[in-house]
């Protein structure tokens, strides 16, 4: 990489820090609060240590920084090829047209307007916003970027001061000096430090706060505006470097760029496949495969940007084990993907023989294809050759003779009893333990399992640890890591390290992952000496396994958390030692990326026009944000309450998510994830529902449930989320709406009808408070639960519709209630009676109410739609008071 290039990168990177200063002063042109911070003594200091620059690099950034602005003609005249490559990467960047491009002159931003959440400007409908409907999209405040404030408000409840931006400068400024000196480190991992403090403080601060046609529109974030600059700007340098700079000042009709996506095929199956002749070391594969595939693509990533002579501002985003990268489009661009896709391909098939599947999609663009119709037109192109290369099998290559991996295939397979007994595909090769021998493969999976737990931030003494996470390159593709302490970070100066969030920065870039694991704390369990007792019979076969396993610190197993949802009362335990597995997905969101971008309708010169939100800078922005909820949200914010204590997170980023806990933390959590995800999210202009929503996947079972199975039970209650179909006629048309669902115990709990987990989680409270207090039995619960099918299925058959009642003369006849817990029930049912009598009528006239809501069906066309939803706080009721035995009680 020359040091031309890495000049116009980090230029194209800063070029517009100058507006944060400039609206913290309220004067001054922001390119030369630009160019005036990169020849500061305190920064230009840093960018000396942290990539290697001297003053004569320093004085060019900041010049071309300064500069980025000037009229084109001026460019033009004094042949300045980087002034105007940064110029036409800052204008394609925005995605502005051609005219605007040519006339694009500083304006004078108002300080006071916050920028807008991009969820407002998307829709699964097509939506044209007016000026004055702009009013009611939802901003963010100028904060840094925390779990807390990155949740959307209304633009009455967000001020903007000067101070404001005051202090996310003076914290941006102070942390760019933790990023390492280049001597021990790299410039790509340097440039992904800054980018991720860029990210930090100036992800909510409007690139602009005006739209070229007057319309005030602060949608684009600085952040993004200026990574999706420098890949732009990298990328022309790049190709131009090849072809030379004759046609530089012109918009040409050549192919000067690719749009790659690559990720993995067959990940899932790889990740939960099963264990073969082992019943050991389920939780610490699933947990190590999953990690596994987020640090492949990092491995993948750089030797795309090795082969094109690049650098990290070539990636666009990378989240959830899929990347884009903005690539230049060299003369030999296609031999470059082909052999690239090879050479990788090759490493993955000899150890995994097709398991795992690399894919590339791309596609060329024009200058003029990055702008707005024209980029929206061929991002459709990109997700039709995705879905392509998803059906893609295998490459011609694969199948000729006598190659490496069919040969060792074939070793392998001569001798069945040396084969690996987790996979059974790879021969026997080191020794794992005391008295297993496993193939390199899962030992190095093993390894990695085996570290994963200590990349939680806090111990069970709740003292905080920063760790950071370094790795090299390997032959395999799958990198081996160690872990630091920030304090021990000079140990890592060879390697290429991340650290895991935003809120405690060390100098090395931010790679959100969401690695909860519930660990033992031994201290905590020696006080429920029934729970341990139940652990050491349930989930171990011997004595010495279980003083091996159950240490302080260490992970719990998957039967531990099961026994975690049992809860005593004197001593008698309640509950089942179930588990759950959560599976959730944003719907269509390939709809949304290709389709979902408002439009905007603007009078010019009398004339009332629609214009496309849709860019590059938005859709790098709605990328991040949705995998900032999946990545950092979650365990950073909702994980972190005490009730998720027992969740264990398999994959969490990009958009969905996979997580397995007891069922009924599960299960609560299903609710919060949806409550939490709206709020993220705001809803946005849609008067019908939110501008995003997510559909859920809820399967509880035991734990001697194979790990392959629970993936597929995940899958399918997923599968049936996200298919759930509902009708609405608006306008004299019929709207199908699909998603937006919970699926738990098979039932589909729909969104769009406003139904709602946790009204279906309050009734269970009730449920079980009326078995505590022995009101009703659990044969009396049963039977209802028996009568609400009938309910569910009136149309089926008449004699069902006499479910009413059979509901009267059960709770009449066998509900019960002491005289002294009268006013108890009172409050919870919010009923009030004289006798017991009418206290009995009131109570079944509330299960015929609940019955009538949540499971009958009157019609054929509700029949299609509405499950028995009264079955699921049933269930829960009766599983949580479900007598499990008797618990040895302390001596008093």
């Amino acid at each position: 990489m020359s040091e031309d290039l890495e000049i116009i990168t980090l230029a194209a990177l800063l070029h517009d820090l100058g507006k944060v200063k400039q609206r913290m002063e309220k004067r001054g042109a922001h390119y030369e609060h630009s160019a005036n911070l990169v020849k500061s003594k305190s920064f230009s200091t840093f960018l000396k240590e942290a990539f290697g620059l001297g003053n004569e690099e320093i004085n060019k950034i900041a010049d071309l920084v300064r500069r980025h602005h000037e009229n084109i003609s001026s460019v033009r005249k004094r042949k300045d090829y980087d002034l105007m490559l940064l110029k036409k990467a800052d204008g394609l960047s925005s995605g502005l047209d051609r005219e605007y491009f040519e006339d694009y002159e500083e304006k004078a931003g108002n300080i006071s307007d916050p920028i807008i959440s991009v969820f407002s400007e998307i829709s699964y409908e097509t939506k044209v916003l007016t000026p004055e409907e702009l009013n009611s999209l939802l901003r963010y405040e100028v904060k840094a970027l925390s779990p807390e404030s990155a949740y959307p408000k209304s633009k009455e409840e967000v001020e903007v001061e000067a101070d404001d931006y005051k202090e996310i400068w003076g914290k941006f400024i102070e942390e760019c000096k933790k990023i390492p000196p280049l001597q021990n480190s790299s410039f790509s991992q340097n440039l992904d430090a800054l980018k991720s403090l860029i990210t930090k403080y100036f992800w909510s601060v409007p690139s602009y706060t005006y739209h070229h046609r007057k319309l005030p529109i602060p949608d684009v974030p600085l952040t993004d505006h200026l990574s999706t600059t420098a890949a732009i700007a990298t990328a022309l340098k790049i190709y131009h470097e090849e072809i030379g700079y004759e046609n530089v000042f012109e918009q040409t009709e050549e192919e000067k760029f690719i749009l790659l996506s690559c990720d993995f095929s067959g990940i899932q199956s790889f990740i939960f496949q099963e264990i073969k002749d082992t019943k050991k070391f389920g939780a610490k594969l699933l947990r190590a495969r999953s990690l596994g595939v987020s640090l492949a693509i990092e491995n993948v990533i750089n030797e795309i940007i090795s082969a094109f002579k690049g650098n990290s501002s070539l990636v666009l985003f990378n989240a959830g084990g899929k990347a884009w990268l903005l690539l230049p489009n060299l003369s030999n661009s296609d031999e470059l993907l082909k052999n690239l896709k090879e050479k990788i391909s090759r490493k993955l098939l000899k150890n995994f023989y097709g398991e795992i599947k690399l894919k590339f999609a791309y596609i060329k663009l024009k200058e003029q294809e990055l702008q707005k119709e024209n980029y929206q037109e061929k991002i459709k192109e990109l997700f039709k050759e995705e879905q392509k290369q998803r059906f893609k099998l295998l490459d011609k290559w694969i199948f000729s003779k006598n190659t490496a991996a069919q040969k060792q295939f074939l070793e392998n397979f001569s001798d069945e009893e040396s084969l690996c007994p987790i996979c059974k595909l790879r021969k026997r090769e080191k020794d794992y333990g005391e008295e297993e021998k496993v193939c390199s493969v899962c030992y190095m999976f093993l390894k990695i399992g085996e570290k994963i737990p200590k990349l939680s931030t806090k111990t069970n003494d709740e003292k905080e640890e920063k760790k950071i996470i370094c790795f090299k390159k390997s032959e395999n593709l799958w990198p081996m890591f160690e872990l630091y302490n920030e304090k021990d970070k000079e140990k890592a100066n060879a390697c290429y390290c991340y650290s895991f969030s935003y809120n405690n920065f060390n100098g090395f870039p931010v790679k959100p992952m969401a690695n909860h694991i519930p660990l033992i704390n031994k201290k905590e369990l020696e006080k429920e000496d029934w729970k341990l007792q139940a652990i050491k019979n349930l989930c171990f076969s011997s004595e010495k396994d279980f003083n091996k396993q159950v240490k302080d610190g260490n992970p719990k197993t998957f039967c531990h958390i099961g026994i975690d949802s049992l809860y005593t009362e004197g001593d008698t335990i309640y509950g089942r030692p179930y588990l759950g597995v959560l599976k959730a997905d944003v719907d269509a969101l390939g709809y949304i990326f290709s389709n979902g971008f408002c439009k905007i309708k603007d009078i010019k010169k009398g004339e009332k026009k629609e214009f496309s939100l849709y860019s590059l800078s938005r859709i790098v922005y709605l990328s991040r944000m949705i995998d900032y909820f999946f990545s950092q949200i979650l365990p950073e914010k909702i994980l972190k309450e005490e009730k998720f204590k027992n969740i264990y997170s398999v994959f969490a980023g990009g958009d969905d998510l996979f997580l397995i806990g007891d069922w009924y933390s599960i299960t609560l959590l299903a609710q919060k994830i949806k409550e939490e995800f709206g709020k993220f999210t705001g809803g946005g202009i849609q008067t019908e529902g939110p501008s995003l929503t997510i559909s859920i996947g809820i399967h509880f079972f035991d734990h001697h449930t194979p790990v392959y199975q629970i993936a597929e039970l995940g899958e399918s209650a997923l599968k049936k989320a996200k298919e759930t179909v509902i009708t609405n006629k608006k306008g004299g048309k019929e709207i199908i709406r699909r998603g937006n669902s919970i699926v738990i115990l098979n039932q589909s709990i729909r969104g769009h009808k406003k139904e709602s987990l946790k009204k279906l989680l309050e009734i269970a409270e009730v449920l079980e408070l009326l078995l505590k207090e022995d009101v009703l039995t659990t044969s009396t619960l049963y039977k209802i639960m028996d009568i609400s099918w009938m309910a569910n299925r009136a149309i089926e058959n008449p004699r069902n519709l006499l479910w009413r009642p059979l509901v009267y003369y059960l709770i009449t006849r066998n509900a019960k209630l002491q005289k002294e817990k009268e006013e108890q029930f009172k409050e919870v049912l919010n009923l009030n009676w004289e006798d017991e009598k009418e206290f009995k009528e009131n109570l079944a006239k509330r299960f015929i109410k609940w019955i009538e809501k949540y499971s009958e069906n009157l019609s054929e066309e509700e029949k299609k739609e509405k499950d028995n939803l009264f079955y699921i706080p049933l269930v829960i009721a009766l599983y949580r008071r479900r007598r499990y035995g008797k618990a040895k009680l302390p001596a008093t």
